[in-house]
């Protein structure tokens, strides 16, 4: 059952209205802190239009809040606190109380307005430095009014760019596989967990969900027409499933390059589990191992010119590294039995993986990409697989049993601040980040 897309709604940014240009960075998101960025967000006001039971700008302040509060960055001064009349219509610098925003050390603030003409909304959001008593940043959209949550996203979006110097995550969507009824099949939901959808109906086995670089179609292997898994795609504009190629053998996993129309794969046609590099349309292009053992989950660098992927070439699956043409084969771990599902950061600096330790559980850990540096990230809750790197390298999902089946989690690069995001009666399953939305 479809519960919402990811197309649905329509809304314009009409652009940046005039504000001083600021290039300060006032959250370094790559550094590990304890510390959150104080944050104040007024609930946008109604300047006029029809009358308002929906209260559009409490929703819009929650959605906004929502976003913000999964990067575990901010720390969120409480309505009840506010010594400024929230609901004074007072939106230029010279109309802000900054000095009652300093007594509760406030740094930055949102202030704005809103109204509704029938289904239409129009909303004007700004971004204040506290401190300097400055405008960072304003925007003005358009839509309907049920396209609060798009615009909260593109808002959130807007702070983390000018706080941080970072796109932010807000529109993006993660891709999964949901297991129920016995079938496996590829659903998408946005970067909260909202909106989920079910893309496939093979009743069969579908894994591996890999996106192409421009968001628009999400390449995955199914069990659908046949008794080995073969390779499909699920176009997300025209929504609908094409089979791709037919392979002697099996096609396991999956990994599409960054820059090239490429995608790194296992194939079993000549016995024994290689890696090859196909086209796009499946035609083989190279092979990039050959040896007796099983090599699988390549995954590609963010220059698509090296390969992590999994060995048993020296006994136990370990993560190893490779060049773009199967050169230079370099192992990189030597610690636990069983260390699988590698995936490079998109800043190229780490490498995630989940690995059994010796307790006999799964979790997910972080490592340089020469195999130093190594970071357990989760902890005794049970088992933690299948990490994936959000488009900016910002936050890390997962999969976790903790609290029976198998959920979608979020959290930050060093562990900190898990969320769940999913809370099906299914298990979910190989979760895979999205795009940024160009």
């Amino acid at each position: 059952m479809r519960r919402g897309s990811v197309f649905a709604g329509f809304f314009v940014l009409l652009g940046l209205l005039p504000s001083p240009a600021s290039a300060k960075i006032y959250i370094d998101i790559t550094q590990v802190s304890d510390r959150s960025f104080p944050i104040a967000i007024v609930p946008p006001v109604r300047v006029r239009g029809d009358e308002d039971p929906n209260l559009m700008g409490e929703q819009f302040a929650r959605k906004l809040r929502d976003d913000l509060e999964l990067m575990g960055l901010f720390r969120f001064i409480e309505k009840g606190a506010f010594l400024e009349d929230p609901n004074k219509k007072g939106f230029a610098v010279p109309d802000i109380d900054f000095a009652s925003w300093t007594v509760l050390d406030v740094l930055a603030l949102t202030k704005g307005w809103y109204r509704v003409e029938g289904k239409r909304l129009t909303i004007e959001l700004h971004l204040f430095d506290v401190l300097l008593r400055q405008e960072l940043t304003a925007k003005r959209y358009e839509g309907t009014v049920s396209d609060v949550p798009k615009i909260a996203h593109k808002f959130a979006n807007e702070i983390m760019r000018v706080l941080a110097g970072e796109e932010g995550v807000f529109d993006t969507r993660i891709a999964f596989i949901g297991k129920r009824a016995g079938h496996k099949e590829l659903y998408a939901m946005d970067f909260n967990g909202d909106n989920l959808e079910q893309l496939t109906d093979d009743r069969s086995i579908v894994l591996s969900p890999a996106w192409d670089k421009d968001g628009r179609s999400i390449y995955y292997t199914s069990f659908k027409g046949g008794k080995t898994p073969q390779l499909w795609k699920y176009d997300l504009r025209r929504k609908d499933t094409s089979r791709v190629a037919s392979m002697q053998g099996m096609v396991i996993g999956l990994s599409l390059s960054p820059v090239e129309n490429i995608l790194a794969t296992t194939l079993t046609k000549d016995g024994n589990s290689e890696i090859y590099l196909l086209e796009m349309d499946g035609r083989t292009r190279d092979r990039l191992t050959n040896n007796r053992e099983i090599d699988v989950s390549a995954s590609f660098s963010p220059d698509g010119r090296t390969l992590v992927f999994v060995s048993t070439r020296d006994g136990s699956p370990q993560i190893y590294k490779m060049d773009r043409n199967g050169q230079n084969a370099q192992r990189l771990t030597y610690k636990g039995a069983n260390n699988t599902t590698p995936v490079w950061s998109p800043r190229g600096d780490k490498i995630l993986f989940a690995g059994m330790d010796t307790d006999g559980q799964v979790d997910v850990f972080s490592m340089n990409i020469d195999g130093s540096g190594m970071v357990r990230l989760t902890y005794d809750s049970r088992n933690n697989e299948e990490p994936s790197w959000s488009p900016n390298g910002q936050l890390i999902t997962f999969t976790s049993n903790r609290k029976g089946s198998y959920q979608i989690y979020v959290m930050r690069p060093d562990g900190s601040k898990q969320i769940q995001l999913t809370n099906g009666s299914f298990d979910h399953l190989m979760p895979k980040w999205g795009p940024l939305n160009k």
